[in-house]
This record gives structure tokens, sequence and C-alpha cells, in this order.
């Protein structure tokens, strides 16, 4: 972390804490047996999922520190969250899913 940049390591650190809060949610959930719906689950699984984090790891790999005017731009959070995305549903269910 000494290397990385200003904002691709704060935001490391975030996506870190997101991460641990997510999978401690779901823990949670699935002890109470309580189904989120689509919506809830769609939030939940970004963050379960640790794809951010891989992001911000392949951010530093490229020496990207991204300003948070650009990171935060709309246009900018819907290809990331897409590309999120694209990765955590493709592994939704894994080969259960295809019996």
């Amino acid at each position: 972390m000494r290397t990385a940049g200003v904002n691709c390591g704060r935001r490391f650190l975030e996506h870190c804490e997101d991460y641990i809060e997510a999978i401690s949610k779901e823990a949670e959930y699935r002890e109470r047996d309580e189904v989120l719906d689509m919506k809830q689950y769609e939030t939940l699984r970004r963050e379960n999922s640790a794809v951010r984090l891989c992001f911000m790891l392949a951010m530093y790999a490229l020496d990207m520190d991204l300003p948070d005017e650009v990171f935060q731009d709309s246009a900018f959070m819907a290809v990331y969250f897409a590309a999120c995305d694209l990765v955590c549903w493709a592994n939704v269910g894994g080969p259960c899913l295809a019996h």
C-alpha cells in the first residue's frame, strides 16, 4: 500500500470495510433464513463478491489513481457497476444452475 496513490489506497480500504460488512450481513440473513428481494441482493452482491476489491487491486497494478471527480462521475460509475455486475452475476449459482 505504500506505493498506492492516495485515492486508490483510500478506496481499497473503504472497499475492504464494505466487503467485511457485506459478508457479515449475508451471514446474518442466512442465519435468520431471510431472503432478500432482487434489488437488495444486487446491492449486497456487489460488495460480498469482492469484485470491487479486485478492481482496486487492478487499478493499483496499473498505477491508476483516479481523482474523485472522475471516479464518482455518473458515466464512469455506470460502466464500473456494469463491469462489476457482469462478474458478480456470472458467478451466482455456479454449476448448480446447470442441472
